[in-house]
């Protein structure tokens, strides 16, 4: 529909260009065929392009829209330590592959935090307190929170990437309705995340 709407504010804007010529002057008929025909390929350019340029734009939100949900939430506005992304319904069967299921979180600071002692909250009903591992973590880290069992560890390359395990025997993110909340030490919450239903495999990102 946008696309046709273009091509008739087009069309109009050009007939009525050539309705002022013809009472405003008189025009040598060869020179305003030859006006009337350059200003009506001016205005299929400029449709062609804007065309070119929505098909463009509708081709990568569509794929995005397959990988992601993504909210409207920007850099900018988020807090120094956020909820990042989640995958609450990994591919597979949810109980097997509980390491699949994941929260990320990542530093919005310009230093380092000791987050010891922060927690996630699951709508769930689980709750995860970070462990001493995340006494310092740098600026611009992330940390990845999987629902399963295994070791906890920072990355031996970049020092920036965390690995923690709740060590769950179930399910902590739903796969329908659910909220992920991060809380300080004191109990505040820093940040959180709501979601609705999610395809298998769906990447739940509070920002690109």
């Amino acid at each position: 529909m946008k696309m046709s709407r273009r091509k008739v504010l087009a069309s109009t804007s050009t007939a009525l260009g050539i309705i002022v010529g013809g009472c405003t002057e008189k025009q040598n008929p060869s020179k305003q065929t030859r006006n009337t025909q350059s200003q009506g390929a001016a205005q299929t350019t400029q449709t062609r392009t804007d065309a070119t340029t929505s098909q463009r734009s509708s081709n990568e939100s569509e794929k995005k829209s397959i990988q992601t949900t993504q909210s409207t939430t920007s850099n900018s506005s988020l807090p120094p330590i956020y909820i990042s992304q989640m995958v609450p319904n990994p591919k597979g069967d949810d109980e097997t592959k509980l390491n699949n299921e994941v929260v990320t979180i990542e530093m919005n600071s310009n230093t380092s935090r000791d987050l010891s002692g922060y927690r996630l909250e699951y709508s769930t009903g689980k709750t995860y307190t970070f462990p001493d591992i995340v006494t310092d973590v740098p600026p611009n880290s992330n940390i990845t929170i999987h629902s399963g069992s295994g070791e906890n560890e920072t990355s031996q390359t970049t020092n920036s990437e965390f690995t923690l395990h709740v060590g769950s025997e179930t399910q902590l993110l739903s796969n329908q309705d659910g909220k992920v909340s991060l809380l300080n030490r004191n109990g505040e919450i820093v940040h959180e995340v709501s979601y609705s239903s999610v395809k298998e495999g769906e990447i739940v990102a509070t920002a690109e």
